[in-house]
């Protein structure tokens, strides 16, 4: 049994929402549709959580204003008919490796750190418009961390560059050691981590290329795209495996051409929510 059984029953559908659907939220005091149909996914074989980086992002606006606290109160509201009580936050990176089993965890590590780190930033994202000391909790400090581990994933891929080989954005030398060589990092997992990563070392490997085109290259550093390493950690949450709710149209475009069975893993909550109306029951499942 690995450890995510421990925290979420075998068998149930894991959910992680981005910041999108719940910064929604601010502007409606009845509960759209989907908050309803979520609610009753929940009480039937489904476990909701807020991303990690979706809490850090919603504590900083309310820090800053940008979400008033009339706002955050209906947004809280809305997440608590669906959040899983136990776990509303789930935390990602090095807790993602230890559920899932690798072996990519400290040795103090437990389920029950998990927890609780967990239901004590659920509470302090409650408590956000009157923090300790009168001084609003911001978490902007570890979003600029995601967005400088994104920055330094360019500059590592470009140390180890594969050269005899014209750069394609879909298949290459390089991708094809990336995915194979994650399996011998960690042994008897199953399935191995070359399956889990599929769809964001694709992704991670056409930005890469593109950043290397010589007319209008990408460049994760400028300031329209220096929040897409804040997005790319939340497809750590596809190595559980779990579905992955946002709303951001852009979010999707930049998937659409990526041959990968994990991008049918991401939803826009009106649609999860239509799915299961209709009789489908969305899950996230190995190849």
């Amino acid at each position: 049994m690995q450890p995510l059984d421990e925290l979420i029953p075998a068998g149930t559908t894991v959910v992680v929402l981005d910041t999108s659907p719940a910064r929604n939220l601010a502007y409606s005091n009845a509960a759209p549709p989907w908050v309803t149909t979520f609610a009753e996914m929940a009480r039937n074989g489904y476990s909701f959580s807020l991303a990690d980086n979706a809490f850090a992002e919603l504590i900083t606006q309310i820090a800053s204003g940008a979400i008033t606290e009339e706002q955050a109160a209906r947004i809280l509201a809305h997440l608590k008919t669906f959040l899983n009580p136990s776990l509303p936050i789930l935390s990602g990176k090095r807790d993602i490796y230890a559920l899932i089993g690798s072996n990519e965890k400290a040795p103090d590590w437990s389920i029950d750190q998990v927890r609780a780190l967990s239901t004590k930033s659920w509470d302090l994202l409650n408590r956000a418009n009157s923090a300790t000391g009168g001084e609003p909790f911001s978490a902007d400090d570890d979003l600029q961390s995601e967005r400088e581990a994104w920055f330094a994933v360019f500059e590592k891929l470009g140390e180890s560059e594969v050269t005899d080989e014209p750069l394609n954005e879909y298949k290459h030398k390089q991708l094809t050691i990336a995915l194979t060589g994650s399996d011998s990092k960690v042994s008897e997992l199953s399935p191995p981590l070359s399956v889990r990563w599929d769809l964001q070392m694709r992704l991670l490997w056409r930005q890469f290329v593109r950043s290397k085109k010589t007319s209008e290259p990408y460049d994760p550093t400028s300031q329209k795209k220096r929040n897409d390493g804040i997005d790319f950690d939340l497809f750590h949450y596809l190595l559980l495996p779990a579905l992955v709710v946002a709303t951001d149209s852009g979010f999707f475009e930049k998937l659409a051409d990526i041959k990968s069975y994990q991008t049918t893993w991401f939803w826009k909550p009106e649609a999860l929510a239509q799915a299961w109306e209709g009789g489908d029951r969305p899950r996230a499942k190995w190849p």
